[in-house]
């Protein structure tokens, strides 16, 4: 979930809001989205100089934080850099690397002061400290909209420059009213002790273990599923990363467990062989000896065997005195 700022005279469609908190002039706005939080926000950004008025700093961090109001003079909520230059630039410090999927930028675009992007380049920095342009059609962008990430890295910086000079002034300007940086919603990997994991459905940005990616989980020969110490059949093997970025089931596979034989006569003993995981798991035998002084009913003195249904096989005689 992330939350904004709105001005009060916009107009919200009530289907999108979820909670609306009126607190001076402005509305806080929150809503579900199938990507992470707004990893852009409050973090601290910079521009290649900053425009002023009436003592009022269009600083870079304008860019960032959290209000989305486009209306340059009245809310006063834009970055802008100054007049007098051919090449401008802002950029942000993520603090961190995160795979992006979407970045979203507001910007002006009504008269006097409008499309200050026109013609800007967007890049991002990634883990090898390489700047990477990130293509988008840049002429005169609307006032709202988002370019898609399709990197495989993770990113540290975003940055637009523009070098694309007015037709009256022949100076460029950079001026970001919000940039929002939406991380890809994903779950940790999923580590099986005694299994394997099998990818159903690529989730969201067609990444392992994205938002939306469903796992099937096979346990090895002799293994069943668990969930909480319950036991599941095939038919739950199915797990599927939420958007809380958590998985919806936590499946283990724990050895099959016979327990200890039922029905163990009288003056005997039992000696065993441990299976894949102790005496009395998969695999395990055990073999009944009478007392001394006792006879097996049976002819033949076969091990029980603890089978794949979690039950023992094989026939258990008596221990009959001689």
């Amino acid at each position: 979930m992330y939350c904004r700022l709105l001005p009060m005279k916009r107009v919200i469609p009530k289907s999108n809001i979820l909670i609306l908190a009126v607190c001076l002039s402005v509305i806080v706005k929150c809503q579900y989205h199938t990507f992470g939080e707004n990893v852009a926000l409050l973090k601290p950004a910079n521009q290649s100089s900053t425009y002023e008025e009436d003592r009022f700093r269009f600083n870079a961090s304008l860019g960032v934080d959290g209000n989305i109001s486009t209306n340059f003079y009245r809310d006063k909520t834009c970055s802008h850099t100054n007049a007098g230059q051919t090449s401008a630039w802002w950029t942000v410090d993520l603090q961190g690397f995160f795979f992006i999927k979407v970045i979203r930028i507001y910007q002006l675009t009504k008269l006097p002061i409008y499309n200050r992007l026109d013609g800007a380049e967007l890049y991002v920095r990634v883990e090898d400290s390489i700047w990477r342009q990130i293509q988008f059609n840049s002429n005169f962008p609307p006032e709202m909209f988002e370019v898609n990430v399709t990197l495989d890295k993770r990113i540290s910086s975003i940055k637009l420059n523009n070098t694309k000079l007015t037709a009256t002034t022949s100076e460029t300007f950079i001026s970001i009213c919000e940039l929002e940086a939406y991380e890809v919603l994903a779950c940790s990997p999923v580590p099986v002790r005694n299994g394997r994991v099998r990818v159903v459905k690529l989730g969201d940005s067609k990444q392992n273990f994205t938002y939306g990616t469903q796992l099937h989980i096979v346990c090895e020969t002799g293994y069943q599923l668990f969930e909480n110490r319950a036991r599941l059949t095939e038919a739950y093997s199915i797990i599927e990363c939420m958007g809380t970025k958590t998985w919806s089931k936590n499946l283990t596979c724990s050895a099959i467990d016979c327990g200890h034989p039922r029905g163990l006569p009288d003056h005997s003993e039992a000696t065993s062989r441990p299976g894949i995981d102790g005496n009395t798991t998969y695999n395990a035998t055990m073999t009944i000896h009478c007392n001394a002084g006792y006879n097996y009913s049976l002819q033949s003195v076969e091990p029980l065997l603890c089978g794949g249904n979690g039950s023992w096989m094989g026939s258990i005689g008596n221990c009959n005195g001689a």
